[in-house]
């Protein structure tokens, strides 16, 4: 596999001076600006990170956390989910697919999950799944969007940005996903960096809002993190601060993924066990979103 992602790597980048395909479609996070899709496709090159997928035992656990961020200084309310065998994690859709958009609980439920969060962005007009994804080895759509990926093969999580033509020549992903917003890369902050590359809109990477993420580990666990707020009030995270939530954690590579009025959490035998807020008011009520982070 790493001869294959190497080759691959020196390819795209001699091509990468290849014309710019643009389309652009919105993409709603809560009332947040809207992430501008599909640009830079097809040519840009190669730049991702690797790490082992390794089982250090059955064990998963969840717990309601408090983190201190800065600016300003405050506590805010987050769910943590730790999984010792990562193979367990999944990005699962409603019955009816992309394009059908359903609460986290229902498709958490529907697929059998034992936790759940929100996961990829979506239109929220038709409920189309933005982006790359790959369920349970089952290649949903591969846009090539230059967005950061999280997803394994072969025994490896792969996490990064990846050319469309790579996706295709890789073998078969078990999993894959697009995020917005690469936070943490080999322990260190990584905002700066993604929101260039990725153009992420300003007000987007430092609104107040609630968050949901991924991230590995260094004791190699996987980590699935929700924080609670609320967008109408500016309570919440922005990526600055969801980045050191993650890294609090000792994480090694962290992703965003859709948030606002999205994120969600929810846990067999408790149901939602967060506080969303679907109309990004402080009224609690649970967004249908149209993929979900389950864990199995």
């Amino acid at each position: 596999l790493d001869q294959i992602l190497n080759m691959e790597k020196i390819v795209l980048l001699l091509f990468s001076v290849g014309f710019v395909y643009f389309t652009s479609f919105p993409c709603c996070f809560g009332d947040l600006p809207q992430l501008s899709w599909g640009e830079l496709r097809l040519t840009y090159p190669d730049d991702f990170d690797t790490a082992p997928l390794r089982k250090i035992s059955d064990k998963f656990s969840w717990e309601k956390k408090s983190f201190y961020v800065s600016n300003p200084p405050r506590h805010v309310t987050g769910y943590a989910a730790f999984l010792d065998d990562p193979s367990r994690l999944h990005f699962s859709l409603p019955v009816e697919g992309c394009g059908h958009r359903t609460k986290t609980s229902v498709t958490a439920v529907q697929n059998n999950c034992t936790y759940a969060t929100n996961a990829g962005f979506f239109d929220m007009n038709t409920g189309r799944c933005m982006g790359n994804l790959v369920s349970e080895k089952r290649e949903v759509q591969l846009t090539g969007e230059l967005r950061v990926n999280f997803g394994y093969l072969d025994g490896q999580f792969l996490i990064g940005y990846i050319n469309v033509d790579s996706l295709k020549r890789l073998p078969p992903f078990n999993e894959l996903i697009n995020g917005g917003g690469w936070l943490v890369r080999n322990s260190t902050p990584y905002v700066d960096t993604s929101r260039v590359t990725e153009k992420l809109d300003g007000n987007f990477v430092v609104e107040k809002a609630p968050r949901t993420g991924l991230a590995l580990l260094a004791s190699g666990q996987l980590l699935v993190l929700q924080v609670d707020g609320v967008e109408d009030e500016k309570e919440g995270v922005d990526l600055y601060e969801f980045a050191d939530c993650f890294r609090s954690l000792n994480a090694t590579q962290a992703v965003n993924l859709d948030g606002g009025g999205s994120s969600t959490s929810w846990a067999a035998g408790h149901g939602v066990i967060d506080h969303p807020t679907c109309s990004d008011t402080p009224r609690e009520c649970e967004r249908a979103v149209s993929s979900i982070v389950c864990v199995k």
